[in-house]
């Protein structure tokens, strides 16, 4: 038996390692980053496509870099991206913000007094703190609202009600729609009747405003790149398959952990290589039809790709309270447009046009025709540059939109700048660029948000790792991702934070929990002292 299993052991020299990080985003090289830190090397990252980076991207457009992914750092005061970002030299603190002029235009080409524009937008964001205040509040709200979208809609109704002009309160009408249709795309829905109203106040928004890095944010992923061994990281290798509880496939059913039990897996042997194999490992993970071998697994699967394939990607299966969570949580759809001109046509003013649409007719058809209306849940163009224009679209519309040609695009996106900037001549885009988050087999969406129905605790559910052993010492699958951060889901700071969790946590594996940290005196990132493990 001990010759069966020295065989064994020397066949999983080449797959066998303490940790397999599955995803090359954010999470799995923040988890890959703090191993390595912590002079931890004996680790495998497996990213399913051929580049790292996950939801952040970026492309060259002509002379400018643009980013298909995530835009900024959102806030500073700690944010531990944006503490990086510092570190490495990767902020332009001497860079003056430059000034944004909002113009908002009806699709008869009326631009909108910026007073009203300032005024509703004021009302709006009062609203939106409103909605917020539940979750901290002793107070309920009004019966049968729900939904974010329901209350907002409700307070603009009360508002409304007080404007006697009618033309005056139709255009505040169309202001209030178009910042709902922004909404979408902050929040990463279809439309804010999806987005739970007590639970809006879980997300923490960070201090310091959106950030955007010189170099753009993919600019981030490469410290994560240096530090990291490129030896220990693989592209192109999707898996299929997470054996992690080969030997009995326990679930718990009445708790929140399932543990594998170490001593019913070691009480009897066999002489097949398969149970030699339990005895060396705990984790079997199965990419290009090849085997990878491990004591823990780091999964940071997008929530989108775990919604298609949570119950066939692990061996044993989830535990109910896991895919339970998976399928309350929201994981919607935003896309850009991208428009390249070869020469400028836009006031140099302005920043950004808000499109103010008017209403769809009621009709009888339950399924309006998306082929016919899916442009109207763009809400903007903004510039880039002064040749370059990006729109933003997200829900059904942008998943619809994803289908659709270039040459489509181009022609519809330029009858909407003609007929909003009342100029028959805006000329068209010499090129067109639009992400397909929805449509990607490795993201199937944009990022995650509290459905009604759902709340934080099924974001801790989905953090909550799997165990070895019921004293917890030992975790065997652990999970990261913006997906599993309960106050910064759909951001990238969230997912980073998480993959630094994972990683403490195997570093910590089986030693005690009660331990004295010292503080590093040198490290900015306070947030890294609380964690145990230091940036440097």
């Amino acid at each position: 038996m001990e010759n069966n299993v020295e065989t064994s052991e020397k066949k999983l020299n080449k797959n066998k390692y303490k940790v397999i990080i599955i995803g090359g985003g954010i999470a799995g090289l923040s988890a890959a980053y703090h191993l390595t830190k912590n002079g931890m090397n004996d680790f495998i990252l497996l990213e399913a496509k051929n580049r790292l980076g996950g939801r952040i991207v970026q492309i060259r457009m002509g002379n400018e870099r643009v980013e298909l992914g995530a835009n900024w750092i959102h806030g500073v005061l700690g944010n531990p991206i944006y503490e990086l970002a510092m570190h490495y030299g990767l902020v332009d603190i001497m860079q003056i913000p430059k000034p944004h002029k909002l113009v908002a235009s009806t699709e008869k080409g009326k631009q909108v007094p910026f007073q009203v524009l300032r005024e509703v937008y004021e009302a709006y964001l009062c609203f939106l703190r409103r909605c917020e205040e539940y979750f901290i509040s002793q107070y309920l709200p009004p019966d049968g609202i729900d939904s974010v979208g329901q209350h907002i809609r409700l307070e603009i109704s009360m508002y409304l009600d007080k404007i006697k002009d009618t033309e005056d309160r139709h255009l505040r009408e169309l202001l209030f729609d178009c910042l709902l249709k922004r909404e979408t795309c902050i929040s990463g829905c279809d439309d804010m009747n999806e987005i739970d109203l007590l639970e809006l106040g879980t997300y923490t928004e960070l201090q310091g405003g959106n950030i955007v890095l010189p170099g753009g944010y993919s600019s981030i992923l490469k410290p994560f790149c240096q530090d990291i061994p490129s030896e220990n990281i693989l592209c192109e290798h999707p898996v299929s398959l997470i054996k992690w509880n080969s030997s009995n496939g326990n679930d718990s059913d009445d708790s929140d952990k399932t543990v594998i039990d170490d001593t019913q897996k070691s009480a009897t042997v066999s002489n097949s290589s398969e149970s030699v194999l339990d005895l060396l490992t705990s984790i079997e993970v199965t990419s290009n039809n090849k085997k990878w071998y491990g004591d823990h697994v780091i999964c940071t699967i997008p929530l989108g790709v775990l919604k298609h394939k949570a119950k066939t990607l692990f061996q044993p299966q989830l535990p109910e309270y896991k895919l339970e969570a998976i399928d309350r949580l929201l994981f919607g759809v935003v896309d850009k447009i991208l428009l390249e001109y070869d020469r400028p046509f836009l006031n140099p003013n302005i920043t950004e046009v808000l499109l103010l649409w008017e209403p769809e007719k009621s009709t009888n058809c339950t399924k309006p025709d998306l082929s016919k209306t899916w442009y109207k849940k763009i809400y903007s163009f903004s510039k880039i540059s002064e040749t370059l224009l990006l729109g933003w679209i997200s829900g059904k519309e942008a998943e619809y939109m994803e289908s659709l040609s270039n040459d489509i695009i181009i022609n519809v996106c330029t009858d909407i700048l003609r007929k909003f900037l009342n100029d028959p001549f805006i000329p068209k885009p010499k090129s067109c660029i639009c992400t397909s988050w929805g449509s990607q087999q490795y993201t199937r969406g944009s990022y995650t948000a509290i459905a009604v129905g759902a709340s934080q605790v099924d974001i801790e559910c989905l953090a909550q790792p799997l165990y070895a052993d019921e004293s917890e010492t030992k975790p065997i699958v652990l999970f990261a991702g913006e997906h599993t951060h309960s106050n910064f889901y759909s951001t990238v700071h969230g997912a980073y934070l998480t993959g630094r969790t994972a990683a403490q946590a195997v570093l910590t594996c089986g030693i005690p929990q009660e331990f004295t940290l010292d503080c590093d005196e040198e490290t900015t990132d306070l947030s890294s002292w609380i964690q145990g493990i230091c940036l440097e």
